[in-house]
C-alpha cells in the first residue's frame, strides 16, 4: 500500500503503479522485476533443454540469494561448469538483487511503500548500512565501490547500494558504481 511521504499514516494519493512509474527507484524497481522475469523465463527454458544444468543453476541462484556471490560462484565451480556459465550468471543474480532490494528499500525508507513482510529485512539491512555509513563517508565514491568490491562479511552491493542512498547519491551513480564494483568483484 502506498502511503504519503507528508502524513505516513495517510494513503498515498498516487496509486502504486504512478510511483513505480514517476520515480527512479520505482523505475529500478520494475527494471529488476524485468529482469527477473527474464531470469525466470531463461531457467524454464534450460529445464526443457537440458534439466541437470537447469538444478545446478537454480541451486546457484538460492546460493547466491542466501549467503552470496563467493558460494554461489563456488557452487558453480564444484558442479564443473566453466567461466564462461558461471560469471554470467553470478552477473545477472547480482544486477536482479541490487535492482530489486534497492527500488523496495528506497521505497520503504522514504515510505512511498510499505512492504511489511520485508521490514525485517529492511531494518537489518539499514542497520548494517548505518555502521558502515561513516567509514565510506569519508571516501566518497571510492570508498563505496571498494566497500562493494572487497569481500567481507555484510559489504557487497546490496547493502552498498542502501550505503550510497544513504549518502544522497543520485540513483543511477549509485547503481553504476555498485554494479561495476560488483563486476569487478565477480571477474
Amino acid at each position: 500500500m502506498a502511503e504519503n511521504p507528508e502524513n505516513p499514516i495517510q494513503p498515498s494519493p498516487e496509486p502504486l503503479r504512478d510511483l513505480l512509474i514517476t520515480t527512479p527507484e520505482g523505475r529500478v524497481l520494475l527494471t529488476g522485476l524485468a529482469f527477473s522475469l527474464g531470469y525466470v523465463l531463461w531457467l524454464a527454458v534450460c529445464f526443457v533443454l537440458d534439466p541437470d544444468h537447469a538444478h545446478i543453476f537454480i541451486g546457484m541462484t538460492a546460493t547466491e540469494i542466501i549467503f552470496g556471490r563467493a558460494a554461489c560462484m563456488t557452487l558453480g565451480y564444484a558442479a564443473k561448469l566453466n567461466s564462461l556459465i558461471v560469471i554470467p550468471i553470478c552477473i545477472v543474480l547480482e544486477t536482479i538483487l541490487v535492482l530489486l532490494v534497492y527500488g523496495m528499500v528506497v521505497l520503504g525508507f522514504r515510505q512511498l511503500v510499505v512492504f511489511k513482510w520485508f521490514r525485517k529485512t529492511l531494518n537489518r539491512i539499514n542497520r548494517a548500512a548505518e555502521a558502515n555509513k561513516t567509514k565510506i563517508q569519508r571516501y566518497g565514491i571510492i570508498g563505496l565501490f571498494f566497500f562493494v568490491w572487497f569481500p567481507f562479511w555484510m559489504t557487497g552491493p546490496v547493502v552498498g547500494c542502501v550505503i550510497g542512498f544513504f549518502l544522497g547519491l543520485r540513483t543511477w551513480v549509485n547503481l553504476v558504481v555498485v554494479l561495476s564494483a560488483t563486476y569487478i568483484a565477480i571477474i
